[in-house]
């Protein structure tokens, strides 16, 4: 056993975090902490106890034995709680990298924390946002709870990969992976550890957090948990052989309890610093298998090359940094080769499986053994030239078959049950092809999709917005890129059905119809990211001239193919077995999922299907639904009580009759309920009806789910900064009435001109004011603690000649938004928007055409406002750069809104200056001022686009309006001839007209403006019921100086 340094400072009663504790490193470097008296706070995914199931893993590229992905992933954190010493100071944390509140909580607390948690896939989104927004996630809680130390573990793949380091020089701690060599062969894996890595460096220098960075080589020896990770299923390859020959190249090992060991060493040694190579032993690939060969013979072992690849980058590297601090590993490769064989031994993962040699998975990283070449890595390039099919005609057509799953190894293809009864279907062996395929992973798309004529888009998360509509266009992207025939997209119902706009009430609906998309994000519900997907496929199809059809099927009943009952089918089964839930009384459209499978067939038959197809023949209320399966099976099931169905209105039902003039036909609604229940019966799913534990409804049939949204907003907490202002008093009202918790900021909690506020719908229960001022960085953090979300709009206006630039306006605008992100960072924040201004954007920009549009692109120029003593501009431009660059130096998710002359009706008691703009036009006075093209906005709706759109991200310019002061002037006297004596034509000024802004980014969003003239006419009546335009006598009405200015 090797030798260790004796510690600087004690473990006992400190608490430290591990993150990812259930990772293979990571369990050694728990049990070490745990075996040192040290209290253990762990995040896991599944922080579950259970005992686990036996381990048989066998990590060949053909069937798993044992259990599968879904029960491995539930048992493989459960040896953490048999560790020595767990019962006592072991505390797991269900957290994610990317969710800041779980990582607080988690970190919370502790002394130190052991950033270990990293994702080995090698696909680009799986890997980078965790590993560089995860450490970024956790290096700021390690902040805002006072963490002394981090120690952040890397690897050397953010050493090895640079080709211009010299061959014959050791690579030491200051030799960093190349990125853009990376980026090339598209090794994800070494481009997320090195900016990763470079990322927790550079937090360190600038917020002072004491961070040491360790980076191991391949790491082997005994397994804690029951799951073998990627550097063990290269051992495994090596000892068992297989089909392709290794290339003899350079490999570094070190003993996974070595790295455990030197974890601890950098944590409690006070000198350590900087970076620490953990690569203690180096060995070429045909040594490594004559020592295996020479120990366990027994074996059959890889083939390998006889002489090194005079191409391999891997030169040694060295650990003398590490070594210095006192860090001794073993001395010998062969006790952590011995002890690895050894379990792999008693977990039965050397057993040969007939028939089936073993591979390493083509994505695992271990491959890279297999590929090296001059260039390194071609992983990708590799797997697209060799997944390539010949269609065959007719309804003999080879299938490439997608299976999607979240990270899983591409072994588990074979293995998983899930996907089992694929290979058992008539004709699979000799036409049916599974690719390994994420959505969102275009080169795996266009793998899979590749010599195929047609495509049927069948997958889609339902209830992520993202995955939805990025996986559609990367389908269809494949599909153009092969030259298929013709796509059949799989949408839903839920395109159709919900709130249609301007859809009477009593009228069918058809393949015309389509919900509401604004409707269903203001509630959040779900089938929002079908309604996207389904209009991008259509207009990409119209644009890029690709053949597209959708179906839009109900409720799918019918036997299944695969072991596991799915949503639609537990609705019905609940409906039998009854339980605690209540059910709306809905109009549900069904249709049998066979049917569904000869309708997709049917429209990629047909030539002339086209556009849209409705798949919901048979339509049925709940009740009478447990009516007819009442009457089927009257005595063997207790049914769901009436009771629980509640009433609601039923709107027109949908017609299939576009996809039945095609020469579609489907079952008896009986045949396909008996069907599904005969299923269901043989499968066990209804034995345990009756029994005590009682059966529960998927949440979307619940009679919840319409308010689903607005009762999960109930517990979330944003705070609003200068709450009582004009557009902050409309954004507040709208929080309140869509069921958030408001922190409103104001000035002065006892001013009248935040008395409103009190008065909101729900304000009495849901809004919490606090006095503060931006400059007060404390009085700001203790507004935002405890929120999710932050919605920066307090702003100073000046009301006349600024006499200190600095003071006035710089100081408060800048330094109050810099305190509020600040606050944010250390409250662990999701999100932050800060509301910035159209002065940012339009105002002399350089290098922007005149007539040109202007987009969120374009940016004022400073020193030209600076020149002009326009110093609420320039602190509008500062601040919102600020903001922008403190998000992307922070990792805090930080979106502008520049709204333009905000017009509506106030719900303060006092007149804002924008409005002082338009009572001027009616009053009319003694200043000047210019044509000026003005862009307007309705202050109820300025509020609501990226603050409350999960999908927005950058600046977002909101201005619908833009019409020239003169021609402002001459709607409102249309509007109100002989009302107001308005201002002179004369007293307006001519000026030149640049190309005005657009707001297009937002209206994608679904953002909608009102007209102008509703605007407009709301202003002036609120103006004339509050006496703001009623005359003073002697008392000229003067025109707000701001306005000449910017």
């Amino acid at each position: 056993m090797a030798g260790r340094a004796e510690s600087s400072v004690p473990g006992s009663r400190q608490n430290v975090c591990v993150t990812g504790a259930g990772g293979y490193i990571a369990s050694w470097l728990v049990k070490l902490l745990l075996s040192r008296g040290y209290a253990v706070h762990a995040t896991v995914r599944d922080p579950s106890k259970l005992p686990p199931a036996p381990v048989r893993n066998c990590l060949c590229y053909g069937p798993r034995c044992g259990t599968d992905r879904a029960r491995r992933t539930l048992f493989q954190n459960a040896h953490l709680g048999r560790l020595e010493g767990a019962s006592e100071n072991l505390r797991l944390f269900k957290a994610n990298v990317l969710d800041q509140d779980s990582l607080a909580a988690a970190v919370a607390g502790c002394q130190g924390v052991f950033h270990a948690a990293c994702p080995v896939p090698t696909d680009k989104a799986e890997v980078l946002a965790p590993a560089v927004q995860g450490t970024l996630n956790i290096l700021q809680a390690c902040s805002a709870n006072n963490v002394q130390k981090v120690v952040v573990v890397s690897s050397t793949a953010a050493v090895h990969f640079n080709p211009n380091w010299p061959r014959d020089r050791p690579k030491d701690e200051n030799c960093w992976s190349d990125i853009s060599f990376c980026e090339k062969n598209e090794d994800w894996y070494m481009v997320a550890k090195v900016i990763a890595e470079k990322t927790a460096l550079e937090y360190a220098e600038k917020t002072g957090l004491n961070i040491v960075t360790a980076c191991p080589t391949m790491a082997l020896g005994p397994l804690l948990r029951p799951v073998v990770n990627v550097s063990h299923e290269f051992l495994i390859y090596i000892i068992k052989g297989g089909p392709t020959v290794m290339k003899n190249i350079p490999w570094h090992i070190v003993d996974v309890r070595d790295v455990a060991d030197a974890l601890l060493l950098l944590y409690e040694k006070e000198e350590s610093t900087g970076r620490y190579i953990c690569a203690p032993h180096h060995i070429s690939a045909k040594d490594l298998v004559n020592l295996l060969k020479k120990a366990r013979p027994n074996y059959n072992y890889v083939n390998c090359d006889d002489d090194l690849d005079p191409n391999s980058i891997v030169t040694p590297l060295m650990s003398e940094k590490l070594k210095n601090l006192g860090w001794k590993p073993r001395e010998k490769l062969e006790e952590t080769f011995l002890d690895s064989i050894e379990y792999y031994e008693k977990a039965r993962l050397l057993q040969d499986i007939e028939g089936r040699p073993c591979q390493l998975a083509p994505d695992s990283p271990s491959t890279a053994a297999l590929r090296t070449t001059s260039s390194y890595l071609r992983r990708r390039r590799l797997q697209r030239h060799g997944r390539r099919c010949n269609g065959v005609r007719d309804r003999r057509r080879r299938v490439h078959r997608l299976v999607t799953c979240e990270a899983a190894p591409l072994p588990r293809l074979h293995g998983d049950k899930k996907t089992a009864h694929l290979r058992r279907l008539e004709n699979a062996a000799e036409n049916l092809r599974v690719f390994k395929a994420d959505l969102l992973d275009y080169d795996a798309m266009a793998a899979a999709v590749a010599g195929c004529q047609g495509v049927f888009h069948v997958a889609t998360p339902l209830q992520m917005l993202g995955p939805a509509v990025t996986g559609t266009t990367n389908v269809l992207k494949a599909a153009s890129a092969a030259s298929v025939r013709r796509v059949v997209v799989v949408s839903s119902i839920v395109a159709v059905e919900i709130n249609p706009k301007d859809w009477p009430q009593g009228k069918v609906r058809d393949e015309s119809c389509w919900s509401d998309r604004e409707f269903c994000r203001s509630i959040e519900l779900v089938p929002g990211g079908k309604i996207i997907s389904e209009e991008a496929a259509l207009e990409y199809g119209r644009r890029t001239g690709l053949d597209v059809v959708t179906i839009n099927p109900g409720l799918v009943f019918g036997p299944l193919l695969q072991p596991t009952v799915n949503a639609s089918s537990q609705f019905l089964v609940y409906l039998l077995k009854g339980g605690p839930d209540q059910v709306r009384n809905k109009l549900w459209h069904i249709v049998d999922v066979r049917d569904l499978a000869d309708a997709m067939l049917l429209l990629y038959e047909v030539p002339e299907a086209s556009g849209r197809h409705i798949c919901a023949p048979h339509v049925i209320s709940v009740r009478d639904l447990v009516d007819l399966l009442r009457s089927m099976y009257p005595d063997d099931y207790p049914f769901i009580t009436k009771e629980s169905i509640c009433d609601r209105d039923h709107p027109a039902p949908m017609t299939s009759d576009k996809l039945k003039k095609l020469g579609w036909s489907c079952r008896p609604l009986e045949e396909t309920i008996a069907d599904t229940v005969g299923f269901c019966q043989r499968a066990g799913f209804l034995e345990d009806a009756g029994r005590e534990t009682p059966c529960h409804i998927n949440f979307e049939y619940t009679s919840k789910m319409p308010a689903a949204a607005a009762a999960g907003n109930a517990e979330r907490a944003v705070c609003v900064t200068g709450a009582g202002g004009y557009v902050a008093s409309w954004l507040v009202k709208l929080l309140l009435s869509r069921g958030y918790t408001v922190h409103g900021t104001v000035r002065d909690l006892s001013d009248r001109k935040t008395a409103h506020l009190k008065q909101f719908e729900n304000a009495s229960e849901k809004l919490k004011l606090f006095r503060a001022d931006l400059l007060d960085y404390d009085a700001m953090a203790a507004a935002i603690a405890g929120c999710q979300g932050v919605f920066h709009v307090a702003t100073t206006v000046p009301s006349g000649k600024i006499t200190d630039p600095e003071r006035e306006m710089l100081g408060p605008a800048v330094n109050g938004t810099t305190n509020v992100l600040k606050a944010a960072s250390a409250a662990n924040v999701r999100r932050v928007v800060v509301v910035s201004s159209m002065v940012a954007v339009e105002i002399d920009p350089k290098d922007w055409p005149k007539d040109k549009i202007k987009d969120e692109g374009c940016w004022s120029d400073k020193e030209a406002c600076k020149k002009n003593e326009d110093w609420y501009s320039v602190a509008k431009i500062t601040s919102e750069q600020a903001a922008i660059e403190y998000g992307k130096q922070n990792g805090l998710d930080v979106v502008t809104i520049n709204p333009a002359l905000v017009f509506g009706p106030l719900l303060q008691p006092t007149l804002n200056t924008s409005c002082q703009f338009l009572v001027y036009f009616l009053k009319g006075g003694p200043d000047q001022t210019r044509n000026k093209l003005w862009h307007i906005v309705d202050d109820s709706t300025s509020g609501t686009p990226p603050m409350l759109f999960c999908c927005s991200s950058g600046r977002h310019i909101c201005a619908p309006h833009f019409i020239s002061a003169r021609d402002l002037l001459d709607l409102l006297k249309s509007m109100y001839p002989d009302d107001y004596p308005f201002m002179s034509r004369e007293s307006i000024c001519d000026t030149e007209h640049p190309a005005p802004m657009t707001s297009e980014k937002l209206m994608k969003l679904g953002w909608k403006a009102r007209p102008l003239k509703e605007t407009i006419a709301d202003t002036v009546e609120y103006c004339q019921q509050a006496g703001f335009l009623v005359e003073v006598e002697g008392t000229p009405y003067r025109f707000p100086p701001l306005y000449n200015k910017i």
